[in-house]
């Protein structure tokens, strides 16, 4: 799924999302909602991860498997 784009840039969809950082959509919400890791904004009816928002969530992703080995 090619990348939608806004005046920040790329602006994935939460499916594409998923994939990139290797994380479930719902994960992805339950962190937007919990603790505040990103704030995607609206495209269409959905939210848009920009690459900042991609690259954050994979340092995250990261560092809790570092935690939990």
């Amino acid at each position: 799924m090619a990348p939608l784009t806004d005046d920040e840039g790329p602006v994935y969809q939460v499916q594409a999302a998923a994939r990139l950082t290797g994380l479930s959509t719902d994960t992805l919400r339950a962190w937007e909602r919990r603790y505040g890791a990103v704030t995607p904004g609206r495209v269409g009816r959905g939210r848009g991860y920009t690459r900042q928002d991609i690259a954050r969530l994979q340092l995250l992703r990261a560092e809790i498997g570092r935690a939990h080995v």
